[in-house]
């Protein structure tokens, strides 16, 4: 992997510059180049990196629209069941165990939320074999992150980190759980595809054509997808996740390959129950937009991160989708500073920060149009205390609800 699961970050602020370069500080003075609003909280992102108020609240000077239209929040005017759904983070700590899971409300039956819901925490709590049960025998951390939402389908990913004491190395892990919300049915790779049909052999053929290179073929000669490799959605497609040692070394990490429906169409099961949930017209919106938030990034010198991690999804409400995307650059010191860019429906709003920062732990969402960031708060012995601002969208800005610590580290 380019990046480990855990580490350590250095945060900023969330500013409005659509127009504006990253990296840039911009004029804390400036009310028309804020995009986060808080009636009580500072945020860093001074020119000199020292804190200021955050403009733009509901007190102040009203935040720049992000679009530079007049109807850049107003309502898709869809109205459907999906807008009552809200994903919520819970956390749960017991001896060498961190987890912050997913909790999902509004569903239009409460069985089958009560089942996705069991079906999260189940996935997301460890339970220790007799090798670990002793104290401090190991550690486990795991988060979340939602990856893909259309339709009746939310596809939760879940990330963990499992290091027995003693061990050379951790063992990053990841659990795609691709769930239809109505009936609580959880789907696989063979679900997408017709029965009895040769789509194991159609995939791996699409997935070695994509290893150009043959990172598959380390340890000995790929043989093929089978039903127990993971997969996590995309638009218009899924990607097959292969865990490290699957096929590869461990430094080379996840392996993903993306295979997109028209590549397999002749097999996909059009009267399949995968297919209805993800083409329900009543349902969460296509997500298209994903390449153009990718450019607009990359014009703005960033890259979006590559790992399913560190991007997420959060429902709005009235058919609109905010999401987020944790976004790195390399600079001549050789530290990789990063930023967090959010979208509205494709649609640019803004970073975290005025100026870039280092690693972010992980963003999830948390509540309706409510996106969390976790930052990674080190000293310079690596240790510290990770901490979490919660980015939220009202309708016409995003508020920024939490602070930043004041011996936090900034580039």
């Amino acid at each position: 992997m380019k990046r480990s699961l855990w580490f350590a970050t250095a945060p900023l602020w969330l500013i409005l510059t659509a127009c504006g370069s990253p990296g840039h500080a911009s004029s804390p003075s400036s009310a028309n180049n804020a995009a986060v609003s808080s009636s009580n909280q500072t945020a860093p992102g001074g020119a000199n990196g020292s804190s200021s108020n955050i403009l733009g609240s509901s007190s102040g000077n009203a935040a720049a629209n992000p679009t530079g239209s007049s109807n850049a929040s107003t309502s898709s005017g869809q109205s459907s069941w999906t807008d009552k759904v809200v994903i919520t983070s819970h956390t749960y700590t017991a001896p060498s165990q961190k987890v912050v899971y997913p909790e999902v409300q509004g569903l239009p039956n409460a069985s089958v939320q009560a089942q996705v819901n069991a079906l999260l925490r189940k996935n997301s709590i460890y339970v220790p074999t007799k090798n670990y049960t002793k104290p401090n025998s190991f550690t486990w951390n795991s988060s979340y992150n939602v990856v893909f939402e259309q339709g009746d389908i939310v596809n939760f990913l879940l990330s963990s980190y499992f290091y027995a004491t003693g061990a050379a190395h951790g063992m990053p892990g990841r659990t795609s759980l691709i769930v239809n919300l109505k009936t609580g049915e959880v789907y696989s790779m063979k679900d997408i595809f017709q029965p009895g049909s040769v789509y194991l052999k159609a995939v791996s053929q699409v997935v070695a054509s994509e290893d150009t290179n043959h990172a598959l073929d380390t340890f000995q000669k790929f043989t093929g997808v089978t039903d127990k490799d993971s997969i996590y959605l995309a638009p218009n497609g899924f990607v097959v996740d292969f865990a490290p040692y699957e096929w590869a070394s461990f430094a080379q990490g996840f392996l993903d390959y993306p295979v997109s429906f028209a590549s397999v169409n002749s097999l996909v099961d059009k009267n399949g129950s995968f297919w209805k949930a993800l083409n329900d017209p009543n349902g969460f919106p296509a997500q298209n937009t994903v390449s153009g938030e990718k450019s607009k990034i990359s014009s703005l010198g960033y890259t979006a991160e590559s790992f399913p991690e560190w991007s997420t999804l959060v429902n709005v409400g009235n058919g609109q989708v905010l999401s987020a995307w944790v976004a790195t650059r390399n600079v001549k010191s050789n530290n990789i500073e990063e930023k967090v860019f959010f979208f509205l429906d494709g649609k640019y709003l803004g970073t975290d920060t005025s100026k870039a920062h280092g690693y972010v732990d992980t963003v999830a969402p948390n509540g309706q149009g409510t996106i969390s960031v976790t930052y990674e708060n080190s000293n310079a012995n690596g240790t510290g205390n990770p901490f979490t601002i919660n980015y939220h969208w009202n309708g016409s800005k995003l508020i920024l609800n939490g602070s930043f610590p004041s011996n936090y580290t900034w580039y």
